[in-house]
């Protein structure tokens, strides 16, 4: 890891918010990610998964807030994680947020923050080998277990909620019917030797 400057991280603490409350993005944030022409966006369906997967999505990556004027918040990222509560709470509905304990946060920190939403946490979730055809696997067997997650229960519907594309699902599908048929070609050797 290359040496930089440390710096004290702000502490932070669990508050509940409902979206009355909070402004909007951070202005220093929203004007930097203005003048480099960034756009945030969510593609996630969340139509695609059970309510209580969906809202689960938010508590797992919680927005950063930090406290303005009495009872308002801005938040610290590119805004993706406003969007999806704007989404999935009411707007006087309460929901976790973590609020940072600094009246006033350093331009690098709220920046570092920013970046980490942007383009920090992908190579922690970045696709791997088989990935897409081993998630449904976990999915299916969640499915089956009663733990629903994704609605639905074929690779199409993996495939709305999880964003990865069918193609990449196929595999999955190929080998589930070479399956089918080598157990079903065993049913009828098994039945055939059974009659004998």
């Amino acid at each position: 890891m290359r040496a930089t400057k440390k710096h004290r991280l702000p502490e932070f603490k669990v508050i509940e918010i409902t979206l009355a409350k909070i402004r909007g993005i951070d202005p220093d944030i929203q004007k930097f990610l203005t003048n480099v022409g960034y756009v945030p966006d969510t593609s996630i369906d969340l139509d695609a998964w059970s309510e209580t997967s969906a809202r689960l999505i938010y508590y797992r990556l919680p927005m950063y807030l930090v406290e303005r004027k009495l009872g308002e918040f801005d938040v610290i990222g590119d805004g993706r994680t406003l969007n999806l509560a704007q989404r999935l709470f009411d707007k006087n509905e309460t929901f976790p947020a973590l609020c940072l304990s600094a009246k006033r946060l350093s331009a690098e920190t709220k920046l570092s923050l920013m970046a980490i939403e942007i383009y920090g946490l992908a190579p922690l979730y970045r696709t791997r080998r088989n990935l897409p055809v081993r998630s449904m696997s976990v999915w299916e067997a969640l499915t089956d277990a009663g733990v629903p997650t994704i609605n639905g229960l074929d690779p199409k519907s993996f495939s709305r909620g999880s964003g990865y594309s069918l193609t990449s699902l196929q595999k999955k599908a190929a080998t589930k019917a070479a399956e089918l048929k080598v157990d079903q070609l065993e049913e009828v050797v098994h039945s055939k030797n059974s009659d004998d």
